[in-house]
């Protein structure tokens, strides 16, 4: 074990002074547009969902021949909409965005902290207005800044804040977006 460790020293100074495929990118907001979408799943309640949105490119950004990856910050606000009910519905979180094809193509993979006005909608409890979400996507490239997209995402409690003797009532919805990236 003693002699791993002046190996991993090595292997991670080599890491830090070797020059990569990483740039510094310019920080400040990379795409804004609309979502909507409808629940993807069957609950007691139908679900709709729609949206502003707006991603914030991070300092970083890595190029390897066609393939780019770069964090990103996405926030949103919207309205979370079922049997006449509505309800305020924000998020907050980091994405991962891989572009392929000369930046045509994106998927977008990402994390984040949700905040819905109405924990409840007509029987349907989701048990706190605090939740987590999840979602991957795709963003295609239309025509100069303009990107048509689709994402699969997942909003739920996790059992976290949530009593353990009752189901975790998550929400499952696909979405889909108009953006212009900048």
């Amino acid at each position: 074990m003693p002699r791993t460790l002046p190996f991993f020293l090595i292997l991670i100074t080599i890491y830090i002074l070797y020059p990569t495929g990483g740039v510094a990118a310019e920080p400040g907001i990379t795409a804004a547009g609309v979502r909507g979408g409808f629940q993807a799943t069957p609950r007691k309640k139908y679900f709709h969902q729609y949206e502003a949105f707006a991603r914030f490119g991070l300092p970083w950004e890595w190029r390897f021949d066609e393939i780019g990856i770069a964090p990103q910050i996405e926030l949103s606000a919207g309205n979370l909409h079922s049997n006449g009910k509505d309800g305020f519905i924000g998020s907050l979180g980091p994405n991962l965005n891989l572009d392929f094809f000369d930046r045509k193509l994106d998927l977008v993979l990402g994390i984040n902290l949700l905040y819905i006005m109405e924990r409840s909608y007509d029987g349907q409890d989701f048990g706190n207005n605090l939740m987590f979400g999840a979602h991957i996507g795709l963003d295609y490239l239309l025509f100069s800044g303009l990107k048509a997209g689709y994402r699969f995402q997942h909003m739920s409690l996790n059992k976290i804040l949530y009593d353990h003797n009752r189901p975790n009532p998550g929400l499952d919805m696909h979405m889909f977006s108009l953006s212009w990236q900048f």
